[in-house]
């Protein structure tokens, strides 16, 4: 059945519900002109309806999403385009900040630390895996042209109404010993960290 499929920050669509999750998205990401440098297998659907992650996007939409009628027609309400590597990172669209380690994806990740990541045309609340380390960070960004290979000062502070706190800044550099960091020893004194990820 053709339903209708609001994502937040992106185009409404029709689309058929018994066509998998995984069908939906790449359609989203078509007619909303969307591209995802690190490749659709990361991207998901966060159902703030049910305030549930979907970890298989290969499933029916029919299965897994709620449809609604109005006068418009069927739908679903409160779908977020979502990004979820299995045991290493999720983050979902939509400005949850630091409600994004409530999720419930996020008991599928070992030792989930909530960052603040900042780099060019990034500045959102991602859930790491506290095992991995900076240079592992680098190393993705860089693969998946998120980054040039430029930005490699981590710089971590303590967040303040929002902000950075200038003196609680601890810098580490990806590509020195210091890359060898993990995100739970870096992040361990911080209650929210936020990491502004620089050149210099």
């Amino acid at each position: 059945m053709l339903r209708l499929y609001k994502f937040f920050d992106m185009q409404p669509v029709i689309f058929d519900d018994r066509k998998s999750v995984r069908e939906l998205l790449n359609y989203v990401f078509e007619k909303s002109d969307y591209y995802e440098p690190a490749g659709m297998d990361i991207v998901t659907v966060y159902d703030a309806s049910k305030y549930h992650v979907i970890d298989d996007t290969t499933i029916a939409c029919y299965k897994v999403f709620t449809p609604y009628d109005d006068t418009i027609g069927h739908g679903n309400n409160g779908l977020c385009v979502a990004y979820y590597l299995p045991n290493l990172f999720f983050y979902a669209e939509g400005g949850w900040g630091h409600h994004m380690i409530e999720m419930d994806i996020v008991k599928n990740i070992k030792n989930p630390v909530p960052v603040n990541l900042r780099f060019p045309e990034f500045k959102n609340t991602v859930v790491l895996n506290g095992d991995i380390t900076i240079r592992q960070i680098y190393e993705y960004l860089v693969n998946t042209n998120y980054i040039n290979n430029d930005f490699k000062i981590f710089k971590f502070y303590e967040m303040l109404y929002g902000l950075p706190d200038e003196t609680s800044c601890v810098p580490y550099n990806a590509i020195s010993n210091q890359g060898k960091a993990t995100i739970k020893e870096v992040c361990r004194n911080f209650s929210e960290p936020i990491c502004i990820i620089d050149k210099f």
